[in-house]
């Protein structure tokens, strides 16, 4: 198992996907021949109808689908400048924590649209409860090397009564859309290409599952392990952080939305902690969360169709990574690895 303080550089929405089984189901699968799909112009087609709802979740979601198209040459080009036109109504509106979290964590278009600073700082003022807000504030005040920010975020973190780094935001509203215009042929053969079947074996309603899938894990991780890894090292204990250290990291693993998450903040405490038997528990659960994220991985086209529309309907169900990876494995009948973390909406209940 790798080790969740010293992770890939890379924590993209590809990284997320796979963390989801998304990106893991579509890699494993041969490619089968197919006409050429459009998929630029259908994504085009669902971010118009995105943006034209009055919901912001779901215009949020058409600017992120757009903003798949970067890096592209041609007519995709003007695609990307409306996702960050709508990008920029919507972060310079009313404040929206779900836009605030995006333009902070995952901008996915210039930084003078999304100001991920000032989005940073405004997300402490709309969510002072969600640790994740306080976990960037974390990453930001190592970068600077500024010793009493840290300390300030590390406290907010220890008091936060969750954390949530909204890792499927955007899968709902995205399979909302999609559900009525899946029956389209086009759309079926989209998936179908993702999936790597013939069209004819996918019906609309997995065309919708699938492509909420592919389509909707657009916001990005952030480096968690940045501040997981600057805990454990000389200068926390030289500037006597340690101990809030490892208050925070605990709170974090404790109420963590993605099973990263909470093998970073385990694995940092059971480096801090003074005592053989903490250090042992901590380690314990890291080694049980590694076992749920491997045992949790989606189905394939080999496990039956039916195996993977279930995973799906779960993920677009779950409230987060972790309570989906907990629903696959439950509903595989697992019994569930000795040493694993308690239900996070279990443990904020009871704080």
């Amino acid at each position: 198992m790798d080790d969740p303080l010293n992770p890939s550089p890379t924590r993209s929405r590809r990284w997320l996907a796979a963390g989801l089984g998304a990106a893991l189901l579509l890699a494993s699968l041969a490619t089968a021949a197919a006409p050429p799909i459009d998929r630029a112009g259908l994504r085009a087609e669902l971010a118009a109808d995105l943006l034209a709802r009055d919901d912001a979740l779901s215009n949020l979601a058409g600017a992120a689908v757009l903003a798949q198209d970067r890096g592209l040459d041609g007519p995709v080009s003007l695609r990307l400048v409306q996702g960050e036109n709508a990008f920029a109504r919507l972060r310079h509106g009313a404040p929206d924590p779900r836009v605030l979290w995006v333009a902070a964590a995952a901008c996915p278009f210039s930084a003078e649209v999304c100001e991920p600073a000032a989005a940073r700082a405004a997300l402490l003022d709309a969510e002072p409860d969600n640790g994740a807000n306080w976990l960037l504030a974390g990453i930001d005040a190592i970068e600077a090397g500024d010793v009493a920010a840290l300390g300030a975020a590390l406290d907010g973190m220890a008091r936060a009564p969750r954390f949530d780094l909204r890792t499927t935001l955007l899968v709902r509203p995205i399979h909302f859309a999609l559900r009525p215009r899946s029956d389209d042929p086009r759309w079926r053969a989209y998936a179908a290409e993702v999936l790597g079947l013939d069209a004819a074996q996918v019906d609309g309603a997995l065309a919708a599952l699938v492509l909420a899938s592919e389509l909707g894990l657009a916001v990005d991780f952030p480096a968690v392990a940045t501040l997981g890894g600057w805990c454990i090292t000389a200068q926390a204990r030289a500037v006597g952080m340690r101990g809030r250290c490892e208050r925070a990291m605990l709170r974090m693993a404790r109420h963590a939305s993605t099973a990263h998450e909470a093998m970073v903040g385990y694995a940092a405490a059971a480096r801090i902690a003074g005592d053989a038997r903490r250090r042992f528990e901590h380690a314990q659960r890291v080694a049980a969360l590694g076992w749920l994220a491997d045992e949790a991985r989606s189905a394939s086209v080999a496990d039956g169709l039916d195996a993977v529309r279930g995973d799906l309907a779960r993920l677009v169900a779950a409230e987060s990574e972790l309570a989906w990876m907990r629903a696959n494995v439950e509903a595989r009948g697992v019994r569930m690895a000795p040493g694993l973390p308690p239900d996070p909406q279990a443990v904020a209940r009871r704080d």
